[in-house]
Order: structure tokens, then sequence, then C-alpha cells
């Protein structure tokens, strides 16, 4: 599938976004509580206000390559086969270590007493179930869209699925629907829209010179939908979702920064489960959190920003002892199904 480097640089400054929105949350006041506040400790609050539009795009631009990839398959049942070991491969490749590393955490007493870390919540977690079985495991709150994600992933081949005479994709799809049906959540659907805009954007080809109207359409969207705190109304999220489909349409042959994007965008998936827990451990360290609120401004600034670059590189090294193994554990997995498929009788 093609790269574009317009959706690379959106899940770059969007994984960003929401590691700096949880930092200040860990380490800066709220401004309401404390009246006046640095410039730069607002523009920190201004930018974190993006979190949830972050999210949002990030299942725009896994409905865009994912979904879209799998369309474009001719979606035979050995085609699906390979789609959800993909999917299992890309996913388990990194939270696996992650939950490990997690639990490893906890035990040792370096993570906040209040996290769960039971059995129950590690498997949970670890089968996409997390805020619908279970809680987020060892707070790390932003896998909760990795159980978006993972239905996402499901759903497709699951509608596939229902247009085939065959039992086994039938009671796969009919499987799939009766679990989501039961356990799933208004948003969980509604935010499926969103990833399925993505996936049939990304048949969409909009002239180039479209480009600069459309990024400047996102942004005023963006914007608008941040001053009026608009968080949370489906409509809204979808209408700048599929404004940022229009720009990533009109934009797939701009080329920015083309290195430099290559390399920061390799760690997005890893800096986007790790951080929270990184987060945990520092802060649970810190004898006295009030401490951070008397230190001089500068200095505050100065540890802030050391701590976004300490967090960038801990994600880094775990993609490169983790995550960018994936595709090697992709090839194993379908090597050692075919041997055993070759084998039987």
């Amino acid at each position: 599938m093609e790269r574009i480097p317009v959706l690379d640089i959106a899940r770059i400054v969007a994984s960003q976004i929401v590691m700096i929105g949880h930092l200040r949350t860990q380490m800066l006041p709220d401004h309401k509580l404390i009246g006046e506040a640095p410039l730069w400790s607002k523009a920190v609050a201004f930018l974190a206000g993006f979190q949830g539009s972050a999210v949002i795009i990030f299942f725009v631009v896994s409905g865009w390559q994912v979904g879209g990839r799998f369309l474009r398959t001719d979606m035979g049942q050995t085609d699906i086969l390979q789609y959800l070991t993909d999917r299992v491969s890309r996913l388990w490749t990194v939270l696996i270590p992650l939950l490990v590393l997690s639990a490893l955490l906890g035990a040792a007493g370096f993570l906040p007493a209040w996290v769960p870390l039971g059995p129950t919540a590690f498997v949970a977690n670890l089968f996409g179930l997390q805020t619908l079985l279970a809680p987020n495991y060892a707070g790390n709150s932003p896998l909760w869209s990795l159980a978006n994600e993972t239905f996402y992933y499901l759903l497709l081949p699951a509608i596939v699925a229902l247009a085939s005479r065959r039992a086994v994709p039938i009671f796969f799809s009919a499987t799939i629907f009766a679990i989501y049906l039961s356990i799933g959540t208004a948003s969980l659907w509604l935010y499926g829209l969103i990833w399925f805009t993505g996936a049939l954007f990304s048949f969409v080809t909009i002239r180039p010179n479209r480009f600069a109207y459309a990024t400047a359409a996102f942004g005023i969207a963006l914007l608008v939908h941040r001053m009026l705190r608009l968080d949370e109304v489906f409509l809204v999220e979808w209408g700048y979702a599929i404004l940022f489909c229009i720009m990533v349409a009109s934009g797939r042959r701009v080329k920015l920064l083309d290195r430099q994007v290559v390399f920061f965008q390799r760690y997005t998936f890893s800096l986007y489960v790790l951080h929270v827990p990184l987060m945990l451990m520092l802060f649970e360290a810190l004898p006295d959190k009030e401490v951070l609120d008397e230190l001089p401004s500068l200095t505050r600034l100065a540890l802030f920003g050391a701590i976004v670059l300490l967090i960038n590189l801990a994600a880094y090294l775990f993609y490169l002892a983790f995550e960018q193994h994936y595709v090697k554990v992709r090839r194993w997995i379908k090597a050692h199904t075919a041997s055993r498929a070759a084998s039987a009788p």
C-alpha cells in the first residue's frame, strides 16, 4: 500500500499531543484552580485540549491504512486469515511486552497502589476487551482506544463474511456480532463509522491543488471544536474527521521532511501505549508532588521538556527491542501455520 507522508505526520503529531496532554495532567496544576499561569504552561494546556481530537485522527489513520488495505484484497477465506494474522502480530508484538513490563513494575512497587494488575485485566487487555469487560491494565488509559481498534479489525471481515455461503465464515461473523452487541457501548459503534470513513476515503484521490484549502478547512474545524469545547459531540468529530480525510486525499503526493517523518512515525505506537506507565512510575517516585509546583517557572519548563525527550527516547528503545520485529513475528506465524497445514492429512 502506498505510503502517504501526510498520514505519517498526523500519527506523529497525534501521539505527541496525547503524551503531552497526559504529562500536563501529571505535572502541571489546573489553571482554573491557581489563577494566573506562565504563558508556556497555558500553551501546553491549550495543546493538551486536542487530546480527544488526536485519538479521532488515530481512528481515521487506522481505518485508512488497515481497513483500506483489507478492502483491496480478494477477501476470500485465506485472505481473511492472513489479515487476522497481520493484526494479531502487529498488536501483540507491542502489547505482550508492554503488559509484562507493567506487571513487573507493579509487582516491584514502582506503580501506584490503585492501578489494576490482576490476571483478568491482563488477559482482557491482551484481547482488546478493556473498558468492556475489565479496566485498562496498570491504569494505562490510552489502552481504551485499542479495544475500539480490535473491534474494528474484527468487524470488517465479519461484515464481509456475511456475504459468504460457507458455514465457518458465517459462524465467525455471527459470533463477532453477538459478542459486541452484548458488551459494546454506543461510542464503540459510533466511532466505528469514523474508522470506516478512513477506510473508504483510502480509495479517494483529490486534485493536489486542493490540499492547501483542505488543510485550512481542517485546521479551522479543529480550532472551532477546541474553542467551543465540543468534546464527545459525535457529529462534530465525524465532521472534522471527514475534513481530515479530504486533506489526506488531496495531499497523497505531498513530500514533507520525508526522512524525519519516516524516523518519527516508526515508534508512534510504542509511544502511545508506553508513556502513561512511564509517567506513573516517574511521579510515583516523587516523595511529594507539590515540590514541582514550588519550582521556578523556567525550571519547570526545562523539566517538562526533559521528560518529553526522555519518554520519546524510552519509546524508541522499546520500539527497537520489540515493535520493529513485528514483521519477523508475522512471517514466523504464517510460515508455521503453512507448514502445519501442509503436514495435515
